[in-house]
């Protein structure tokens, strides 16, 4: 039996979900509620939301230091959230590890 106790559905693991669902069964969530959210260290001061991030690219190198290339939320941050937030064009998402 493989078990994986940490997919996060429906959108960060959705490309996964998608290719192999067929061969998975969803046993519901085991905690929660739960939320993915992009961070900035607590010694960062001035930055509570995304959009205080307007005009501070200068203070992360221009960088948004994000997770897997394979996650479902850094695709959307890539293709999506930065746009929505006008932040595409000071910010580079940087996969992670």
């Amino acid at each position: 039996i493989d078990f994986e106790t940490d997919s996060w559905l429906p959108t960060t693991h959705e490309s996964y979900w998608k290719k192999y669902g067929d061969k998975l069964e969803d046993m519901g969530s085991w905690y929660g509620p739960t939320s993915l959210e992009v961070a900035v260290p607590s010694y960062v001061k001035g930055i509570e939301s995304m959009e205080d991030l307007k005009g501070q690219a200068d203070k992360f190198k221009g960088r948004i230091v994000g997770i897997e290339p394979g996650a479902g939320e850094m695709q959307l941050l890539k293709s999506k959230v930065l746009k929505e937030y006008g932040l595409d064009k000071e910010f580079k998402v940087v996969d992670g590890s």
